[in-house]
């Protein structure tokens, strides 16, 4: 975007527009604070000071796809909002009067108790609001905590018509009531929607071609850049004129007359537009009172804009006034458009069967004026924007090599902040937004109630993960039933004591969904500012170990008392302990994998790597020992199975022994013989009695068995060395959150 320069005011609307890849979300992205990476130059002001770190707290930025919970209420979406954007202390009274304030601006208070909607973690869908009320839900959160400037990217995209004009209706109306600059990027307006927009901004292949009001926007391209001429009835409104005249690309109709279809001839046009018009146009009213009147008595029925021509009578039923003043009315009716319309709920379409006329002397001035509104001073006189902040960008000001992110300290949305008192505002501002910031209880008191609320409004999903863990359990416990005594339990217990170690490995695969769906959500999130990195990382953590726990330990004791393995309270609490923290581990393998992948499949990708360490290093696919490349040995220390698979072994079989009276197997020695046929001595009588029947004053130590897997320490130095691996775990996440937070921020 090499040649952008313009300014938003407040009490205002400013539309981007452009075609598809003009620049107009990038450009947003710029304004709010939300894009450093890159080389940007040129400079972005408040009052003509720099931006600081203070800026983003003082706006709101409202995406094109919302963030919400769609088991949240509306309600609770706002009071979660409320909570981590309203400045600290905030009295819960003081903040649920201004959460019904801003829902009854916005037309949705009926909702209040609605459920939001979507899809949920794992494929589920749940019936909230429409497309539209949504949006209403979006811009009310937006404006929630009173901010300065609202950046909305596409408000309209997605929704139809009645829905677009009644929340574009909205933001002009707070605008125009509580003096809010409203920065807005739009596609393709129809008549009624760009009528609500004082000033506007076009775009194309990144190069700023107008910047002013949107009543001057057709002069500007007919006599500035010499385009068209415009007709209304052929071309629709000056909206869609500018549109099609700057999308580059495509071969136009000869109706258009003179217009852009090479890239040369965009940037000229932008090189004009750069050095014949002012950054930063004059104030001034946008459509004065004689303006609409004159529309009106043109057109004094509804308009039809695509059927309209000049000096002819239109399918509406009326003229198009040809004498003295008709194009300037003729263009005020396109740049209008449907001046009044509204689709707000209780709120019919008041031009219908009436005129412009008579619906301004219903309105008066409460929708058409453009021109900025007197702030009250404390004296009762008008001083016009006095603290409200004014936004000029202008690309060849400052060092061509600097960074225009904001990373400046000095910020101020006072008047008069490039007159000396510039430091000493942004100073002020710091500390207030510092004092303003909720503490980190408070957000995390927020976070965990919503992690709570989408965990538990979302029944069928944690009770179809409960019952796969049932299901695991009880189906390994029916392999595994009563193992009892003797060589083959022996061997039977060593087996499912690593079959133990592997599905708690496996299992968490399960919630790859869920932390699919909370990185989306937490980018979101934070680019928005909403929270830091720590309060939610705590409270999702400590929301989801409940459930983690309980789904855990369900399997492990089905499994424990199934197979009847040793039942003594040290080792059944061992065995519960080991497998819970093993578990854990493999979990937080699973988030901070999709934590660190772009998405779902190379999370997979990574987590499936991980697996297999642990599987192979764990001590029972192969001995360290008896491993040809033993320098391998070395990842042992990386693999959580191989120390969860030695605590347990020795809470099993440490200082134990079971009774041998049944000897071995007969297909046990069978075995041995087949596989050693020339050792006579396997055959012969007295040593086969020995082997079968080696009477009841047998016993097997099973402390060889510890032995033999090299299980030299106590479970307690396993299970901390576990814990070990969990804080590495807990801390590699964290790390990769925070990089994706500073990531998300730029």
């Amino acid at each position: 975007m090499p040649d952008v320069s313009g300014a938003a005011r407040p009490y205002e609307m400013l539309a981007l527009m452009g075609p598809s890849g003009a620049g107009k979300s990038t450009l947003l992205d710029i304004l709010a604070a939300r894009k450093s990476v890159g080389r940007l130059t040129g400079a972005v002001t408040v009052n003509g000071a720099p931006r600081g770190s203070s800026f983003v707290r003082s706006i709101s930025y409202v995406p094109q796809e919302d963030n919400f919970l769609p088991s949240m209420t509306v309600i609770e979406t706002c009071e979660l909002h409320a909570a981590l954007t309203l400045p600290r202390g905030t009295p819960r009274p003081q903040a649920a009067s201004r959460i019904e304030e801003v829902l009854a601006a916005m037309g949705m208070l009926h909702a209040r108790d609605t459920l939001v909607g979507g899809v949920l973690p794992g494929g589920l869908s749940l019936r909230g609001l429409s497309g539209g009320e949504r949006r209403r839900v979006s811009v009310a959160i937006g404006i929630l905590a009173a901010p300065s400037i609202v950046f909305l990217d596409e408000p309209t995209s997605g929704l139809d018509s009645c829905s677009a004009l009644a929340v574009v209706e909205h933001l002009r109306d707070r605008a125009r009531d509580s003096g809010l600059t409203v920065v807005a990027s739009i596609h393709q307006p129809r008549a009624a929607v760009w009528s609500a927009f004082d000033a506007c901004a076009v775009l194309s292949q990144g190069l700023g071609m107008y910047q002013g009001r949107c009543d001057a926007i057709v002069s500007w391209f007919e006599g500035g850049l010499g385009y068209g001429p415009w007709d209304s009835a052929v071309h629709g409104t000056a909206s869609d004129w500018v549109m099609d005249l700057v999308n580059v690309g495509f071969s136009k109709a000869e109706v258009y007359g003179q217009q852009q279809q090479r890239q040369e001839a965009a940037a000229a046009a932008a090189e004009k537009q750069r050095t014949q018009k002012p950054a930063a146009p004059p104030l001034g009213p946008a459509l004065s009172q004689h303006q609409v009147q004159s529309a009106g008595n043109a057109w004094s029925m509804r308009p039809s804009l695509t059927s309209a021509t000049l000096g002819k009578r239109s399918s509406a039923g009326g003229t198009l006034a040809t004498g003295p003043g008709a194009r300037e009315a003729a263009a005020t009716v396109a740049v209008a458009g449907i001046v009044g319309a509204r689709c707000s709920i209780g709120d019919p379409p008041p031009l219908i069967g009436g005129s412009l006329r008579s619906y301004w002397q219903r309105q008066q001035q409460d929708v058409v004026v453009a021109a900025p509104l007197p702030v009250p001073a404390k004296d009762g006189s008008s001083k016009e924007r006095e603290g409200r902040p004014v936004i000029i960008v202008n690309t060849e000001a400052g060092d061509r090599g600097s960074n225009s992110s904001g990373s400046a300290s000095v910020a101020t949305a006072a008047s008069g902040a490039n007159e000396g008192g510039a430091g000493l505002g942004a100073a002020a501002m710091a500390a207030a937004m510092a004092k303003r910031r909720p503490t980190f209880w408070s957000q995390f008191r927020a976070l965990f109630r919503r992690e709570l609320l989408a965990t538990m409004r979302n029944p069928a999903d944690v009770a179809g993960r409960m019952l796969l863990f049932a299901w695991v359990g009880l189906f390994c416990g029916l392999v595994f039933w009563r193992l009892g005594d003797g060589f083959d339990a022996v061997r039977n217990r060593i087996n499912l004591l690593f079959v133990e170690c592997l599905q708690y490995m496996l299992l968490p695969y399960v919630y790859m969904s869920l932390y699919a769906a909370d990185r989306r959500h937490f980018t979101a999130d934070i680019s928005a500012r909403l929270y830091s990195p720590g309060p939610y990382y705590a409270a999702k953590t400590l929301a989801v170990l409940p459930f983690a726990l309980a789904n855990c330990l369900f399997s492990t004791f089905i499994i424990y008392g199934m197979a009847g393995l040793r039942l003594t309270p040290f080792a059944v609490a061992i065995n519960g302990v080991t497998s819970a923290i093993l578990y854990l581990v493999a979990q937080q393998v699973q988030a901070l994998a999709a934590i660190l992948m772009p998405n779902e499949d190379a999370a997979f990708l990574l987590t499936i790597a991980y697996t297999t360490v642990n599987i192979y290093m764990s001590n029972f696919v192969i001995r360290f020992r008896d491993m040809a490349n033993r320098w391998l040995s070395f990842l042992r220390y990386t693999s959580a199975v191989n120390f969860a698979y030695a605590s347990i072994l020795r809470a099993e079989f440490d200082d134990r022994s079971l009774s041998c009276a049944g000897g071995i197997p007969p297909e046990m020695i069978a075995s041995v013989q087949s596989l050693l046929p020339n050792a006579p001595m396997l055959r012969m009588p007295a040593l086969l009695r020995m082997a079968t029947s080696p009477g009841d004053g047998c016993r097997m130590r099973l402390d060889a068995v510890l032995e033999y897997f090299e299980v030299d320490l106590s479970s307690g130095a396993y299970i901390a060395a576990l814990l070990l691996h969990l804080a590495a775990m807990h801390a590699a996440t964290f790390g990769a959150l925070l990089l994706l937070a500073r990531k998300e921020r730029r």
